[in-house]
């Protein structure tokens, strides 16, 4: 036994701390819980591109110097990407949910985005971003507006309301870009909305409704 050992004893073997075991909510709790869904949302969604990678998805140089765009246009741009995704995904929780899911859904998921899109964002921004996730999901959900024209607009506003050629923009139909990013996202989401709920694809399960249909109707004629 060594000197140390003497006057101090010898030194206990020091165990591993043992990590809790956090058990991961199913896709199906997931898929049922309104806060839940919302923090799914928030990290495989709006996060699934940082603000940083969505300046990718700016006009490139010669169309930002013809259009005369500016920095801080192309940062509202940037922003913008993850608003647009939470609505895409927002859009279809409206859709297939009722409306007391929606609204605790809703009252989760905003400041989540507001702090995707300015890190440490103030009230009025958040305020902002609320407002602006609702008029989106409101465009998007109109039957009468088969054109999305309120979308476009609101979206050319947000980015591109001090661009000198804010029109150009609006004709040159650069608002279908954003209805693009939205709807894209509504057509993923619908589809892990069905692998989840029932066990396959949105296709496979319309394919499936469609022949029923058409078998129901054959033996009543």
């Amino acid at each position: 036994m060594g000197l140390i050992d003497k006057l101090f004893g010898k030194k206990k073997e020091e165990r591993p701390v043992p990590t809790p075991k956090i058990d991961k909510p199913s896709e199906k709790e997931i898929f049922s819980s309104p806060s839940k869904l919302a923090t799914w949302v928030d990290e495989y969604v709006i996060r699934s591109s940082s603000v940083e990678d969505d300046f990718d998805m700016a006009p490139d140089e010669d169309a930002r110097e013809s259009l005369k765009i500016t920095c801080e246009q192309v940062e509202r741009l940037a922003r913008e990407e993850g608003l647009l995704r939470a609505v895409g995904a927002s859009y279809l929780i409206k859709q297939y949910y009722d409306d007391s899911f929606y609204l605790k859904y809703f009252s989760a998921i905003y400041k989540s985005i507001a702090i995707h899109m300015y890190s440490e964002p103030n009230p009025e921004e958040i305020s902002d971003t609320r407002n602006a996730l609702e008029t989106y999901v409101s465009s998007l959900a109109n039957p009468e507006d088969d054109e999305l024209k309120e979308f476009q607009k609101q979206y050319l506003r947000r980015v591109y309301d001090d661009n000198d050629n804010f029109y150009k923009l609006m004709l040159g139909g650069i608002g279908t870009l954003a209805i693009n990013t939205s709807l894209n996202t509504f057509e993923v989401m619908r589809d892990a909305y069905y692998k989840v709920t029932q066990g396959m694809s949105y296709e496979s399960a319309k394919l499936i409704a469609e022949a029923v249909e058409k078998v129901e109707s054959e033996n009543s004629a």
